[in-house]
């Protein structure tokens, strides 16, 4: 009797744990404004501080940043556009900083997959 307690219980417990949904560590969002003629969406995930030093800690200065956690922050313009100074055609980019102390550098990239630097390829920048 004792063992079909038992095993009712972890049932019961397993059943009820796996539906519960908690929220992400760093949790995703999308934002889309109108700029002009053109919508511009941002999908990122923000990343948690959970009291750590980010940028010239965890961030190094200087050094290439997928922008976001988790995958790398997705920019899409519907329309042909200016950023930065530069002409960007419309479509999705994964967007990578280059953070400074007192300047960013911001870096469009085509190929949208990426989890982080290791497979930066400079070649699909457009920026």
């Amino acid at each position: 009797m004792k063992k079909i307690l038992l095993i009712s219980a972890i049932f019961c417990y397993s059943f009820i744990s796996g539906q519960i949904k908690t929220p992400q560590p760093s949790p995703t969002a999308t934002i889309t404004q109108k700029v002009g003629v053109s919508n511009i969406s941002v999908e990122y995930s923000r990343p948690g501080v959970k009291e750590r030093e980010i940028f010239g800690g965890l961030v190094s200065y200087e050094k290439m940043w997928r922008t976001g956690a988790n995958k790398a922050t997705k920019v899409t313009f519907d329309e042909n556009c200016v950023f930065g100074g530069a002409k960007v055609k419309k479509g999705s980019y994964s967007l990578f900083t280059i953070p400074g102390e007192k300047e960013w550098t911001v870096v469009l990239n085509k190929n949208t997959e990426l989890w982080g630097v290791g497979e930066y390829d400079e070649e699909k920048s457009s920026l």
